[in-house]
């Protein structure tokens, strides 16, 4: 027989049956439509999430700098691996009347994209700049900042330059935090345009932005290192190379693991829709046509011809479901043209849901044409039908729906169990994500507002932090989610350990190699005005650790001194000297002397203290927190030391490590506390809440929402599934119901029967639910108060899932009155 007159036969056995021909593609192409929609708004989120890592990290690979423009841009090129993200120039530029160092610059078009623009427009001519927020109530003077209009001006060394453009602050963070405390190569904060032709004499140093082409290369300093020498870049001086290690380690490789994370989950829900799907309907197929296919049979078809009959039955009902879907894509794209300020997730989302109802509405409205076809019933042992055969009629009717078909007993079963499941899992892997630490990072970070650089004060060219956090501000932070504070002194000048004749000369190579890595650059006559000894040596890379009694078990668990040891120190002008190296040794560790240069007025003056060393130690000791052993000669001093006697007048950073064990609510109190802090000091401080924290917060809610979102479509869906198999078995026990109803069962008497079977699938499920959870948390154990939050939500949805089925198979049943069973007596005969 031709293909085409089996096509006309397809075609028409479909239309024939207009019912379940419009439910199996309505279904069907609410499937293609969820499938093209979800992979659309999943990559439309990674679009977000990868443009939000660029504006805070920048999207280069690399950082580095030559002295040799032209020369390491062309080796960079002929690599073929890289493009050159922006070739940035800066210089010192100091404000004399507010003490803070600028740098100005300029960026290429791309790095540019990268900012969020907070208001008025990018640079286009020369003279026009583009600056951070920070920088704004600095260069429009005697204006609160809320309050200034663009375009300003303002003058740089005798030059008028226009502002016509402000950005987020981003210099901070996209550089590199040791290149910031060098002083020297940070990003510009003030941005001319790329061909602004005028010279600036003061140009320091040339920084190359380098993007790798196919991101492939390792983010580590060896890869990097050998990959440069492999290639003969040595001009680039490959020592001094920054890698952007943030933008991946930090961000971009959690949205990776979020975006593999939810492909699973999409490919999980439709591979299991399709199954479902098909064996739905493919059952109900089954039924509606075998009559049709016994009389293709007696007319003369081969079992091939029934088999190619249904190929095309198939293929015009995905056909006409493709159609359909591209026809909604159409009108989505068109109301989102007509409709350009509504967001596209939004529109998504709506139309989505639309599809839904109007799938589940046709699914319900076009009651499926029932079939006289019935089972018996399986056969058990004896003794188990013989006690059977005592039952009512009514407990019989109702072991019959619910065990008559053991595929779609498990299948219900599985599908709320999935759920279950699936939206505990969601919520828990949120929590966890929002709440998890990094035990390598600080949680938190109170920086000083302007990053340490390079001045000119007076003769002196020195390094120091113009701003900090005062010493009184720590007290307030103390907190029971806080484990431990790094307190990293402010040294305005280079922090000088001083002994006339104690520092051998092993300690002055590996610590002052060179004079210029120390920050300060003095000559015999500087020391002598500024009273400063003259034996002095300028060590840059001591690391002053702060104690107290929160912190001081952590550290004396490795030290081993005694309490009194500790009143000491906490009592007296002493120290503690810790050198990791045993190579190293002071001749005459007594007493050494801890010195400051204060810029006091525009007027530097040098500071010293004598600290008694109350144990000198040489060991390496590690972080009580990351485990990372201290490299350097560390002094540890005592805060009531250190206020009392004003050795250091407050802090340039306090790194806050949150306790491991803390509950949501204590973690929620911390932050809130922080924030309300900073905003005391809007001048002074930044408050940063590390990178993957805040990246964890999106894909927190991002994973909340989409568990939710899964959970209600899936719901849906669960429930159109749970109609339909009441309705097959509604139809497949005719018989048995009016029987029932002879004897002398009425309506509310059925539908107590199938809401019964319903209340049996909750319950099963949500005790295979609990146990499947139970050992996934054996497994992999979670915070009690993740694991409580997350099971709220579940019970939550379910009793909303549970009431909403059971209300719809409620009013299926009411529908399905005593006419229709009467019907069916005048069908059977009385």
């Amino acid at each position: 027989m031709k293909s085409v007159k089996l096509l006309s036969y397809a075609w028409k056995l479909l239309w024939n049956d207009k019912k379940i021909f419009w439910s199996i593609v309505s279904a069907l192409t609410f499937i293609l439509v969820f499938i093209t929609i979800a992979v659309g708004i999943l990559h439309q989120y990674v679009d977000q999430a990868k443009l939000a890592a660029y504006q805070t990290y920048g999207d280069h690979t690399l950082i580095v700098n030559s002295d040799e423009p032209m020369t390491g841009e062309n080796a960079l090129r002929e690599t073929g691996h890289f493009r050159i993200s922006g070739n940035i120039y800066t210089f010192g530029l100091l404000n004399n009347d507010q003490d803070l160092d600028f740098t100005i610059g300029w960026m290429d078009e791309h790095a540019l994209t990268q900012m969020n623009l907070l208001r008025g427009r990018m640079p286009e001519s020369d003279y026009e700049v583009l600056v951070e927020e920070f920088t704004i109530k600095h260069l429009a003077k005697g204006s609160k900042q809320t309050d200034i209009k663009l375009p300003f001006t303002f003058n740089i060394e005798g030059e008028a330059f226009t502002v016509v453009g402000i950005v987020k602050n981003y210099s901070g963070i996209w550089s590199s935090s040791t290149i910031i405390d060098k002083g020297k190569n940070t990003f510009p904060n003030i941005i001319l345009t790329r061909d602004f032709t005028q010279p600036f004499p003061d140009i320091q140093q040339h920084m190359i932005l380098i993007k790798d082409r196919k991101e492939s290369l390792t983010l580590d300093f060896d890869t990097i290192d050998t990959f440069f020498k492999h290639n003969n870049l040595q001009e680039l001086d490959y020592d001094a190379i920054v890698i952007n290690t943030n933008l991946y380690d930090d961000h971009l490789k959690q949205v990776n693991q979020v975006y593999v994370l939810t492909t699973l989950f999409l490919s999980v829900i439709t591979i299991t829709a399709l199954i479902v799907f098909t064996y739905i309907f493919s059952f109900y197929y089954s039924i509606r046509f075998r009559s049709h296919f016994n009389l293709f049979s007696n007319l003369g078809f081969t079992p091939w011809h029934i088999y190619k009959l249904a190929f095309f039955q198939g293929l015009i009902i995905v056909s006409i479901s493709a159609f359909f879907m591209f026809l909604i894509h159409i009108m989505s794209v068109y109301i989102f043209n007509i409709l350009p300020k509504l967001n596209m997730l939004l529109l998504m989302t709506i139309t989505l849901i639309a599809i839904l109802l109007m799938g589940c509405l046709i699914l319900i409205v076009c009651h499926l044409t029932y079939s006289t076809s019935r089972d018996n019933i399986r056969h058990l042992p004896v003794f188990i039908e013989l006690w059977i055969k005592n039952w009512h009629v009514k407990w019989k009717l109702f072991y019959l729906n619910l065990f008559h078909s053991l595929k779609s007993f498990f299948l219900i079963i599985g599908l709320l169990t999935s759920l279950l499941v699936l939206i505990f899992l969601s919520e828990l892997i949120a929590n966890e994500t929002l709440y998890e630490t990094d035990e390598k990072m600080a949680d938190y970070i109170f920086s000083s507002k302007r990053s340490d650089a390079f001045v000119h004060l007076q003769q002196f060219e020195i390094f120091f932090t113009p701003e900090y956090i005062p010493s009184h501000l720590v007290d307030e932070i103390e907190n029971e989610a806080v484990a431990f504070m790094d307190k990293e002194p402010k040294t305005l000048g280079t922090s000088l350990l001083l002994k006339d004749d104690s520092l051998n000369a092993p300690i002055i190579n590996r610590f002052h190699e060179d004079v210029e890595d120390s920050g300060v650059v003095f000559t015999e006559h500087d020391l002598l005005e500024l009273d400063m000894p003259l034996d002095y040596v300028p060590l840059s890379n001591i690391h002053y650790v702060v104690l107290n009694d929160n912190n001081w078990s952590l550290f004396n668990s490795q030290l081993k001194f005694s309490e009194r040891t500790y009143h000491k120190l906490q009592d007296s002008l002493s120290m503690i000297l810790i050198i990791p190296d045993e190579t190293i040794r002071f001749d005459q560790p007594d007493t050494l002397s801890i010195g400051r240069i204060e810029n006091l007025n525009n007027e530097l003056e040098y500071k010293q203290w004598d600290l008694q060393v109350l144990e000198s130690v040489k060991k390496t000791i590690v972080h009580p927190i990351t485990k990372e052993a201290f490299s350097n000669i560390i002094i540890m001093i005592h805060e009531n030391t250190m206020q009392k006697y004003d050795i250091f007048p407050g802090y340039r950073n306090l790194e806050i490590y949150r306790d491991a064990q803390a509950n949501i609510n204590e973690i929620k109190q911390l932050e809130n506390k922080l924030a309300t802090l900073a905003a005391m000091y809007p001048d002074n401080l930044y408050y940063i809440k590390e990178a993957f924290i805040e990246k964890s917060k999106d894909q927190a809610r991002f994973i909340s929402r989409l568990g939710i979102l899964l959970f209600i479509i899936l719901g849906l869906f669960v429930g159109t599934i749970i109609f339909i198999v009441f309705l097959m078995k509604f139809y497949q026990r005719e018989r048995e119901l009016l029987i029932y109803k002879s004897l002398g069962g009425t309506t509310q008497d059925i539908i107590k029967i199938f809401l019964t079977e319903l209340l049996v699938y909750y319950i099963l499920s949500l005790f295979l639910a609990t146990g499947l959870i139970t050992l996934l948390l054996i497994i992999t154990p979670a915070p009690v108060q993740s694991i409580i939050d997350a099971i709220y939500l579940d019970i939550r949805l379910f009793i909303i899932l549970g009431i909403s089925t059971a209300g719809l198979c409620f009013v299926m049943m009411k529908k399905l009155n005593m006419s229709h069973l009467y019907s069916i007596q005048n069908k059977y005969g009385s």
